[in-house]
């Protein structure tokens, strides 16, 4: 016995010894590496950077690393394990490889060395990092006869105030393909580029800021040379006092010059806002932020409710655009408005809208009194930039009338509608047994009013009303199981049609038709022909020919004879098989 725990101990340190090479292999075998195609490139420009993760199928995304000089974005993800089988003199060896690829777009936004850090990937408990990767970033010649303008509608702006910038290019010859991926993000600015589903000739969609942007083609004249225009708008929103430069934007486009296509740039002028500090005097407590001018209208549905009545109160507010950040008043702040309504706890709902500068918001309100006459004017505060003052948006006072609901007591549940309420004037007395307010038995209870509901059970009317719907709906059960254990091919005739539909939903209209036509004829399904269909109606019916070719149609697909002569759709089949099952039920197939 011993000897043989010693046996088995032996071995498993033999496994355990042979095993700890191989784990540590496949440690060993995990390698992580960044690289790209090329190492030089034009300033906006894209370039492929590849993370290639060896010996690995499914690693955990690598954060994103910050470029100095570059902007650098995530394109997605793919494994590229592979396993492959090798015979060589008869023997057959089998392997595999396991891999993983992370692909990021790089775009230099100035010129010179660049250098993107390592990227690091976890796996296993263990840290694995990359190699940095340098890149030079080349600046293509500027091209003095394009001509890239930005302007902004206001020099002077308070923080948070949404202001417009334009920006137009003049393009003096052809131009294969331009970017604006060259153009840094002002700092110190949150920037919104319009949506737009206005999509035409006219209009151009391309990448601006990492977000999608559309211009519009035009024409103009300056002096005597014609240009074609490119015009696109977006606006900044200041996050930091003082004075602020946005620009240079940067256009990088590829120009013919007979035969030769050459790389070039355009680069635009720079414009200085300062930014102003919201003044702090006469701010509401409530103030969340908005600069411009806004307005709210109210709307409420219905006007003519009960207490406690929900009522869909929505409003509507209109500002300059973006209203990304734009929620609606908290009625929760308005002491008056919470003494005479109660808010849904939900809160506001977000409506769907299409109009440029206007959200919509919906909640629930109900009245708490019979007192309450109006909804009163929902107040929005926000700074007025031009008017340099904090300022409130009102919206119009709504009227109501909120009907009383009678108090529903103990008096009314008991007697209910139309009957006397009972007296309550003799005391409550205990009774023997130890029960407050009863002196009765439940035997009493059951023959109040000279009703005696046990007589009425034993009564045989009243076993025979209960006792017929289950005795009826178990000979119907009953029936019809001997039926079809008498006539077999009758209970497959009467469940043709349903079996064929079941079967084209899984298998298609070719066994459809096999199916049926079986189901009919009582004939194996894996037999059915189109001859067979032609069985199941009178010669020359259009019905019979339909399930036939159909047939015939599927078997010319399945074996890869070419399309079939027709192929109905499914409401014309099943419409033909439902003419021949009734034709089949009145005595016609056979």
């Amino acid at each position: 016995m011993n000897r043989s725990i010693h046996t088995i101990v032996m071995l498993f340190a033999l496994l355990l010894t042979a095993a700890i090479p191989t784990l540590a292999r496949a440690q060993d075998d995990i390698r992580v590496t960044a690289s790209t195609r090329q190492s030089r490139i034009y300033m906006g420009d894209e370039l492929l950077v590849e993370v290639l993760v060896e010996g690995a199928s499914s690693p955990r995304q690598p954060a994103t690393p910050s470029v100095d000089g570059a902007a650098i974005r995530f394109l997605g993800g793919s494994n590229i394990s592979r396993s492959f089988t090798v015979t060589i003199g008869g023997k057959r060896t089998s392997n595999s490889t396991k891999g993983f690829t992370f692909q990021y777009a790089l775009t230099p936004t100035r010129p010179g060395r660049i250098v993107v850090p390592p990227f690091v990937v976890e796996l296993n408990g263990k840290t694995y990092r990359t190699e940095p990767i340098e890149v030079e970033a080349v600046e293509p010649p500027t091209d003095t006869e394009f001509s890239l303008e930005l302007a902004i509608d206001e020099s002077r702006v308070y923080l948070g105030q949404p202001v417009r910038a334009r920006v137009t290019w003049f393009i003096a010859a052809g131009v294969n393909e331009f970017s604006f991926r060259a153009s840094p993000v002002p700092p110190g600015f949150d920037v919104y580029l319009p949506q737009t589903n206005q999509t035409n000739a006219r209009t151009i969609d391309f990448e601006l800021f990492a977000q999608r942007v559309s211009a519009v083609q035009t024409r103009a004249r300056r002096g005597n040379v014609d240009y074609a225009v490119l015009t696109f708008d977006f606006t900044l929103i200041p996050q930091e006092v003082g004075r602020q430069t946005v620009g240079p934007l940067n256009v990088v486009f590829s120009r013919r010059n007979g035969m030769r296509v050459e790389r070039r740039q355009s680069i635009s002028n720079t414009v200085v806002l300062d930014v102003l500090p919201l003044p702090t005097s006469g701010r509401p407590a409530d103030f969340s932020g908005l600069v411009g001018v806004y307005t709210i209208d109210a709307h409420a549905s219905p006007t003519s409710i009960a207490v406690g009545d929900p009522i869909e109160l929505s409003v509507t507010i209109s500002g300059p655009e973006p209203l990304t950040r734009l929620d609606a008043p908290d009625l929760s702040l308005d002491a008056g408005f919470s003494e005479s309504f109660k808010a849904s706890p939900d809160g506001w709902r977000r409506q769907p809208i299409t109009s440029r500068g206007y959200r919509r918001f919906t909640t629930t309100v109900r009245a708490r009194s019979d007192s309450v006459t109006e909804i009163p004017p929902i107040r929005l505060p926000y700074f007025d930039a031009r008017g340099g003052e904090y300022r409130d948006a009102l919206s119009e006072a709504i009227p109501l009338k909120v009907r009383a609901v009678r108090e529903v007591t103990l008096a009314d549940a008991i007697t209910g509608p139309g009957r006397r309420a009972p007296s309550l004037g003799s005391p409550l007395e205990r009774a023997t047994d130890g029960i407050w307010a009863l002196e009765t038995d439940p035997d009493r209870l059951l023959r109040v009013d000279g009703f005696d509901l046990r007589e009425v059970v034993s009564m045989p009317l009243t076993i025979g009303a209960l006792g017929a719907p289950p005795a009826l709906y178990a000979g119907v059960v009953v029936a019809g199981f001997v039926r079809r254990k008498r006539d077999p091919a009758a209970a497959r005739r009467r469940r043709a049609l349903a079996h064929a539909r079941r079967v084209y939903t899984k298998r298609g209209a070719g066994e459809s038709v096999r199916t049926f036509t079986g189901d009919l004829l009582n004939r194996p399904v894996a037999s059915i022909t189109g001859q067979d269909c032609l069985e199941l109606a009178p010669e020359g019916s259009g019905d019979a020919r339909l399930l036939a070719q159909t047939l015939a149609s599927a078997e010319a697909g399945r074996f890869g004879s070419g399309a079939g002569a027709h192929e109905a759709d499914r409401g014309e089949l099943f419409g033909a098989m439902r003419r021949i099952e009734h034709s089949a039920r009145q005595g016609g197939a056979r």
